[in-house]
């Protein structure tokens, strides 16, 4: 069946939406007068698929595969850039600015390729069955659709053997196939194409040939039978484009490693000066480099001399005494506590090691977690498990505040930096203050005004210095006083107002509405809809005998104004 893409819904979630932008999302568009780039021709048509923001191209010398696009939409479609850094049989990069129509049918822009830079204008329509063209590359068999050997997909459907073919078709097997162009009936009838590795077959013109599947592999060698057979990002001899050819080094074999020149150490050596021009120029089987460049061989406790040994470091110990290697150091497996009767097995805290055995001595005794003296340990104080707090410690056996300390409350408590016991139990400091040598006195940033610690700054009794009173309506920032924030207001002759309200001060100081007028929004105006200001005062239009209707129209002695007329 004829593939479709699911670009219009994943365009509508990725990509951004202006006012009255167009829905266009992409689709799949084929270019009109292929090859839209190098120079082989094909009997398809080159296609250029939006997916997405995925965008790829199909052309005549291969794949250029997906590459991430800038897609915008706008009132008249969609705009869309997109740069390949490489395509099959293309040397340099690969770019498309193009527009897709707000009717998502055609793609109108420009191309450019290669070294030196090559410009094309191309049009591209949107590939869809019935339009005459059979897009393989969809899934289509044939076009026109509806007719006796086409269905309405563009699939081909058996018409036994009485098909009655169209002009440049012919039947095969119950489908009326194009001779010229189908793989699987190439010239004849069942004359199936084949392709090698890392190829895919095409028809041309009635005979079989392929081209290679994507732009990592080439037909280096130009031997049809093995197809694509260089693979341009691994292959030494074809490293990122056919013919170059990746040297070697003294102890390293050449490498190829996505697409770029390496080397291949020998076993035992390595690049340790990274310069490809003396290869493995370093032994990695010394104490320097053991087993790669990086890595030193330590020398630890006891060791007669550091070892590398297949690219593993060890340590030669004493024949007596210190004979046994654990890591880096050689130790006494009787009598180190840490590695008491073989590598990895430690003693507890305060146990001793005997002939290989993890003993506790006396008067210490075996608690789970330590070999604890009962009489000085703080976490097994008097018993195990029983911890003393936070500033005590343990002597003979009970826990007891540090000399520094003091007893309050049943805690131990430092009485010079103790806010609630300074200099004392119970001697709490004030708000604004802190314990300082057993004293309260007032914090970093703070001063004492009138015997109480406050911060001038943002005290207004206080700003700024001491007895300094803002005013009503203000607020202390910064050591000075101002006109608090919300709702805006500004100092205008000594006092806070609001300029969008104030009557006297309307949308700036001294600017008064006169007459009825209302600041509203920082401007004066007329309280009702039925009011007009005239010469500067507000009117009632409607009742005013000196302003009947309109400004300065005047009733009659013994006329009113009525309705907005004289009467």
């Amino acid at each position: 069946m004829r593939r479709t893409l699911p670009f219009l819904l994943l365009l509508a979630a990725v990509l951004p939406q202006p006012s009255g932008a167009a829905t266009c999302g992409g689709g799949r568009f084929l270019v009109q007068d292929s090859p839209i780039i190098g120079a082989v021709s094909t009997p398809t048509e080159d296609a250029i698929v939006v997916d997405g923001v995925q965008v790829s191209l199909e052309a005549g010398v291969g794949t250029c595969s997906p590459a991430t696009g800038k897609l915008k939409r706008t009132k008249n479609g969609l705009n869309v850039r997109v740069r390949w850094p490489a395509c099959p049989g293309i040397t340099g990069a690969v770019r498309i600015k193009a527009h897709i129509d707000k009717a998502c049918g055609a793609m109108k822009g420009m191309v450019s390729a290669g070294k030196p830079r090559r410009h094309k204008p191309f049009v591209a329509r949107l590939s869809r069955c019935g339009d005459g063209i059979v897009d393989l590359g969809a899934g289509e068999g044939c076009e026109p659709p509806d007719t006796a050997s086409c269905n309405s997909d563009c699939e081909e459907v058996d018409c036994g053997d009485h098909c009655t073919c169209p002009a440049g078709r012919t039947s095969c097997n119950g489908k009326c196939v194009n001779l010229q162009t189908d793989s699987l009936n190439c010239g004849r009838c069942t004359a199936r194409c084949s392709a090698a590795q890392h190829s895919k077959p095409i028809c041309s013109v009635g005979k079989c040939s392929s081209v290679c599947e994507s732009a990592d592999f080439k037909d280096c060698n130009g031997i049809a039978e093995d197809g694509c057979e260089a693979a341009l990002l691994i292959d030494p001899l074809n490293c990122g484009e056919c013919g170059h050819e990746c040297p070697g080094g003294p102890n390293a074999a050449p490498a190829c490693i996505d697409g770029q020149c390496a080397l291949k150490c020998d076993n035992g050596f390595g690049d340790c000066n990274t310069t490809v021009d003396d290869g493995c120029e370093t032994a990695v089987d010394t104490i320097d480099h053991c087993g790669r460049c990086d890595r030193e061989c330590p020398s630890g406790e006891n060791v007669v001399a550091p070892l590398c040994t297949g690219g593993t470091c060890s340590v030669q110990c004493p024949t007596e005494l210190f004979t046994t290697a654990c890591g880096r150091n050689c130790v006494n497996i009787d009598s180190d506590a840490r590695y008491c009767g073989g590598c990895g097995h430690p003693c507890l805290t305060g146990e001793s090691c005997v002939t290989g055995q993890c003993v506790c001595p006396a008067p210490r005794v075996e608690c789970p977690s330590a070999c604890a003296d009962l009489m000085s340990d703080a976490l097994n104080c008097g018993g195990c498990g029983h911890h003393c707090g936070l500033g005590e410690y343990c002597s003979d056996g009970q826990c007891t505040c540090q000399p520094d300390r003091k007893s309050c409350s049943g805690q131990c408590i430092n009485p010079d930096t103790d806010n609630k016991n300074c200099g004392g139990c119970g001697r709490l400091c004030g708000s604004g203050e802190t314990c300082s040598a057993g004293r309260c006195v007032c914090a970093e940033g703070n001063r004492e005004c009138s015997g109480t610690c406050v911060n001038t700054d943002t005290d207004a009794r206080n700003c700024g210095q001491c007895g300094n009173v803002c005013e009503s309506n203000t607020i202390c920032q910064n050591g000075k006083c101002v006109c608090e924030p919300s709702p805006p207001k500004r100092v205008c002759s000594g006092a806070c107002v609001d300029l969008d309200n104030s009557t006297a001060n309307c949308g700036r100081c001294g600017n008064i509405c006169e007459g009825a007028a209302l600041c509203i929004g920082g401007a004066c105006k007329c309280p009702s809809p039925l009011r007009k200001k005239c010469s500067g005062v507000c009117v009632n239009l409607q009742t005013d005998r000196r302003n009947c209707g309109n400004c300065g129209k005047t009733c009659g002695s013994g006329e009113i104004c009525l309705g907005g007329h004289c009467r």
